[in-house]
């Protein structure tokens, strides 16, 4: 074939006039000047994952083509009456005051996960009849504590207080409550104050000397 040399040896002593087959060891090497084709090495893309999870609220959809070194923002939102109550990166809780509404992942070199939290705001219905009251809540977050203060009109008083369908106070006593205090609010609340008309008080006088 092209680029191959056959060399032929042969062994012993060669007399032209008497030299026959039976005197001949032939041996032939080949050699070859091709070189070897080299292939180059083939170039493998690594990409890394990030899954995204939320609760009650909307966020950047999972990415699984991210490459060595790449970075990727997630964005987050709440549904509406909802807040943000925990972020989770790999496991492990991250500031919510400081991501409120994204988190960067940067020069990426391994998969992640991202799990965000949204919670219902709780709220608390005030109501009196005859007085001023503190105005409902309805943007309390689990845990935090609320208080309602009242001041029943003048002529009347204080018969009643009753929270989430429940009498706290029935207006046996002349001490009447001015305040109420919610602690570690974790459901809806009402608070609802009744009120009743003094009673006129009327002094006869009997005489002049009295």
């Amino acid at each position: 074939e092209y680029g191959n040399t056959f060399i032929v040896t042969v062994q012993g002593t060669i007399n032209k006039d008497a030299i026959t087959s039976s005197d001949l060891r032939n041996t032939v090497t080949v050699i070859s000047d091709q070189t070897p084709q080299i292939k180059d090495e083939e170039n493998t893309t690594i990409y890394y994952e990030i899954l995204t999870e939320v609760i009650n609220g909307t966020i950047t959809k999972s990415d699984n083509l991210i490459t060595k070194g790449g970075r990727k923002l997630i964005e987050y939102n709440a549904y509406d009456e909802h807040y943000l109550s925990e972020i989770k990166v790999d496991g492990v809780a991250v500031d919510v005051e400081k991501y409120q509404n994204e988190y960067l992942f940067d020069n990426i070199g391994d998969n992640h996960k991202i799990q965000v939290v949204y919670e219902p705001y709780k709220k608390v219905t005030t109501e009196i009849d005859h007085g001023i009251i503190t105005d409902s809540k309805m943007d309390i977050k689990a845990g935090e504590n609320f208080t309602a203060v009242w001041d029943a009109d003048d002529g009347y008083y204080v018969s009643k207080v009753i929270v989430d369908g429940e009498i706290v106070y029935d207006g046996t006593t002349l001490d009447y409550p001015k305040s109420y205090t919610l602690t570690d609010v974790q459901c809806d609340h009402s608070i609802k104050v009744e009120t009743k008309l003094l009673p006129n008080i009327t002094i006869n006088k009997t005489s002049d000397k009295d």
